[in-house]
């Protein structure tokens, strides 16, 4: 067996592996693809469209509406459907506009921890956030939700300059 003739066959079997690496992982993507539900990524995109189109007076269409401050008559489900988002307008809230102007995402998962993401910044746990005053304004805001709820939701919060705030559910 000469030189070549293993290079041959170590090239052979570089190019058989790679096809078959490559192989896999494509229909690995294609399968996926047509399990793919709406992500929560989209209905947050989704919710984010609807509340600036409610800020800036409402649009043809919208799915938000505002409800005044009241307790739910009823358990609210923790199976939310997608697509779908509720909102609720508290005339008081914890002093939002004090941490920041954007809109604040905090989801509360099936194992209670809470985490959080203001504007563009990366989503991180409630419980590692070192300025107190945040902390407390966002635990608030957290314990409210929790009580309108229930034990699994995922939460837009914005407050207007008039100190309304507006929290609406999207998961």
């Amino acid at each position: 067996m000469g030189a070549s003739t293993v290079f041959y066959v170590i090239g052979s079997l570089v190019v058989v592996f790679l096809l078959g690496f490559l192989g896999y992982y494509a229909y690995r993507l294609f399968r996926v693809q047509g399990q793919l539900e709406e992500s929560p990524s989209e209905r947050f995109a989704a919710a984010m469209r609807a509340d600036r189109d409610a800020m800036r007076g409402g649009a043809a269409g919208s799915t938000v509406a505002a409800t005044d401050l009241a307790a739910p008559t009823s358990a609210v489900p923790d199976l939310f459907p997608p697509g779908g988002a509720t909102s609720k307008v508290y005339e008081s809230g914890p002093a939002l506009k004090e941490i920041t102007d954007e809109t604040v995402f905090i989801k509360r998962g099936r194992d209670g921890e809470v985490i959080f993401q203001l504007g563009e910044n990366p989503p991180m746990p409630l419980k590692f956030l070192l300025d107190a005053r945040a902390r407390k304004v966002l635990t608030e805001l957290a314990e409210q939700a929790t009580t309108d709820f229930g034990l699994q939701w995922g939460i837009l919060a914005s407050e207007d300059p008039d100190g309304r705030l507006k929290v609406t559910r999207i998961l």
